[in-house]
Order: structure tokens, then sequence, then C-alpha cells
């Protein structure tokens, strides 16, 4: 009943759950997994999990994540980018902690991912929104020196022309 329980657990909880070996070859992985990424389970039990990100986000992975779960630490909220069966690709955090054996050795790796696309979406927008803010106060000081500048010029012209008397031709240039 208990066995029962957790895989009704794993499988309904409206959470992205999996689990790997050492080598990343994908054990299980959730229903919910599976509908938001878009596949069957029969396309990814044993395959590698860093088939399913982006070539960036395996590199980090694999230089960075798995030496860290080799080393028995836990992984919090790492930033990392997946693709769904149809191509696109999301936004995900992943946090994963180790399953270890009688003798205290890891065997494979227990991880909950959640999609931040939306939140990542967001983020960029607002990014943008304060990079067109910096330029439109850049651009209002810029306009702002230049109406200083032509105020000065301005002035002296008018200086010129009252000095220049009635000499048509220098009132011309």
């Amino acid at each position: 009943q208990r066995e029962e329980t957790y895989r009704r657990f794993y499988n309904e909880t409206p959470a992205m759950l999996q689990s790997f070996s050492l080598e990343g070859i994908l054990l299980s992985v959730s229903d919910y997994w599976l509908s938001t990424l878009g596949y069957t389970r029969e396309e990814v039990i044993g395959r590698n999990v860093m088939e399913f990100m982006t070539p960036e986000s395996a590199e980090y992975a694999n230089r960075k994540l798995a030496r860290q779960m080799v080393s028995g630490k836990p992984i919090d909220d790492a930033e990392l980018r997946l693709r769904r069966a149809d191509g696109s690709e999301m936004d995900v955090l992943v946090s994963a902690i180790g399953e270890y054996d009688g003798d205290g050795r890891i065997q494979s790796v227990l991880a909950v991912t959640t999609d931040i696309t939306e939140r990542k979406a967001v983020e960029r927008g607002f990014l943008r929104a304060q990079k067109m803010d910096s330029v439109g106060q850049l651009t209002g000081g810029l306009a702002h020196d230049l109406n200083n500048i032509l105020g000065v010029v301005m002035g002296n012209l008018e200086l010129l022309r009252r000095a220049l008397g009635d000499d048509p031709r220098a009132r011309k240039r």
C-alpha cells in the first residue's frame, strides 16, 4: 500500500519529477514531466537526461552539476533550459538529491524540475524596458545639452548681427 501511495504521489503530483543514474540515464519520470515536455514514457526511459537539455545547459550540467551530485551535495534551483518534443524550449529550475545505498554510496539522483519560462519572459521584458528607459534618459540628456549649446550659438549670432550694422553682405553670411 505504501508503494502504491508513493507511485500515485510520484505520477499524479503536479510537479516534474525524474530519477536518473549517475551516468544520467533516465530511470523514471512523472506523468507531469511527460505531459509538460510532450514525450511518451517509451521515448525517454533509458535515454540520457542531457538529451532533453539545450547544448549550453547540458554542458553546464555536465561540467558543474554532475560533479556536485557525485560529491554528495544536493542541487538547489539550478537554472537550465529543456527542449520539448515539439522543439520549443523552456526555462526550468532543477533541484536534486542523491539516493544512497546501505553503505552510503550514491546510486541514483531524484530531481524536481519547475517550469519558470513565463517568469523568465517577464524578467527579460522588464530588462528590455529598463534598457529603453536608460536610452530615453540618455537621449533626453543629450538633447538638453545640445539645446544649451545651440542657445549659446544663437545668442552669439544675435550679438554679431547687432555689431555688424548695415553691411548686407556680412549680415547674409
